[in-house]
């Protein structure tokens, strides 16, 4: 897994990242595991699901009649995660397919979670697009917090 931040934009890159998990109750939850790293990543709000050959769904945490789409990420490789400037968020799958969520003007709309051997990170996407990072283990003092 490597992280780099150009400005107020975040990119996760994952060589070997599998979908392992699918969680699905007020919110989805995508679970990703790599070598030495786990990913999550929680969408809290409606988001869409985009696949390679065109097709596109909207996926509202909830509603289970509309669950179907993000069901196909479960057991596939992401190769990255994006989180621009505005606050929205893109999961790209080895195949081109993607998971694009907005920012809510009311709800935190998504929160990542990455933790590789000695290094933790938290990225939400609090309401109207304004994102937090918070850098380090929550049980170590010297945790570091900012916004963009």
């Amino acid at each position: 897994m490597t992280k780099t931040q150009s400005g107020e934009q975040h990119e996760i890159i994952l060589e070997s990242g599998a979908v392992t998990a699918v969680l699905v109750d007020f919110r989805v939850g995508i679970f990703i595991r790599e070598v030495r790293a786990d990913v999550r990543v929680f969408l809290n709000t409606p988001f869409c699901v985009e696949e390679s050959d065109g097709r596109s769904a909207m996926v509202t945490p909830g509603k289970i009649e509309t669950l179907g789409p993000v069901l196909l990420f479960w057991n596939r490789n992401v190769v990255r995660i994006v989180i621009f400037p505005d606050g929205s968020l893109m999961i790209e799958r080895s195949d081109g397919a993607r998971i694009r969520a907005i920012s809510n003007d009311t709800f935190e709309a998504w929160e990542l979670s990455a933790n590789s051997p000695g290094e933790e990170l938290m990225i939400i996407c609090g309401p109207e697009g304004r994102v937090s990072t918070f850098r380090g283990s929550p049980k170590t003092e010297g945790r570091s917090t900012s916004s963009t």
